[in-house]
């Protein structure tokens, strides 16, 4: 479960938008972790989060509402250091 914060200004401030929407969230990973000594390990990963069907306001927040995906692409690196 996700919650999506949407706020945006539109011209001067007729018609701001300011919703607060509940969402299906997800995410997936993956990695790999090896030794490069008896006390020294390396890693690399990859993590995908989604926020699925979140609702997407359009100006003035009326009835244009459409549904987005909202994704994430994350690599990342790491050094573990084992006393």
């Amino acid at each position: 479960m996700a919650f999506v914060d949407s706020r945006m200004e539109i011209d001067g401030g007729d018609g701001d938008v300011d919703d607060f929407q509940p969402a299906f969230a997800g995410q997936f990973g993956a990695g790999v972790r090896f030794a490069l000594t008896d006390s020294l390990t390396a890693d690399v990963g990859y993590r995908y989060k989604a926020v699925l069907n979140a609702l997407s306001l359009g100006e003035g927040g009326g009835d244009d509402h459409a549904s987005g995906t909202y994704e994430t692409h994350i690599v990342q690196g790491g050094v573990a250091w084992m006393f």
